[in-house]
């Protein structure tokens, strides 16, 4: 990790946060609430993969970003679409503390919400990344008021998505 990122968990650990540092492929801890990524331009050349990785973790992510890449096209409605709140950088202690303190309830409420809604192994069969991906997608945004346009072939399975949405 960057040296501001390690001197930031420093600083979160003395505030009290319980801090866990993890490559976002390895297993989250199910304690987890929320995540935070720092967003690197690596990412943005892979953002399908990104994708997949931050839902197969099942947990509310926030993203810091620089404000050059926030710039970059498409990256600004990724950020919107896949994170809870974002911070851009440098670190700045008391903005991080107010976004990560947001986030971190609404990660709360969404999980609780999400152990009490329709349980989407029911809807949705596989184990394969792209199914995990759909399956944790729909979990996270079903709790939202949030318009959704739903592609796909005939009989790729857009009915199952739309009732697992409502």
């Amino acid at each position: 990790p960057c040296s501001a990122c390690v001197e930031l968990q420093a600083r979160l650990s003395d505030a009290g946060w319980e801090v866990i540092t993890a490559a976002l492929d390895e297993p989250v801890p199910p304690q987890c609430d929320l995540g935070m990524l720092r967003l690197q331009p690596g990412h943005v050349a892979n953002l399908g993969r990104l994708k997949i990785l931050l839902s197969q973790t099942g947990i509310q992510w926030v993203v810091a970003v620089s404000r050059e890449l926030l710039a970059q096209p498409g990256v600004a409605q990724f950020v919107a679409e896949w994170f809870l709140a974002y911070h851009t950088l440098p670190f700045d202690d008391a903005r991080i503390h107010i976004a990560l303190g947001r986030a971190c309830g609404m990660a709360r409420l969404r999980r609780r919400y999400q152990q009490q809604a329709w349980p989407s192994e029911e809807l949705f069969l596989g184990d394969s990344d792209e199914a995990r991906a759909l399956r944790n997608l729909v979990m996270r945004i079903a709790p939202t008021d949030t318009p959704v346009m739903i592609r796909g072939e005939s009989g790729s399975g857009k009915e199952l998505v739309a009732q697992g949405l409502h």
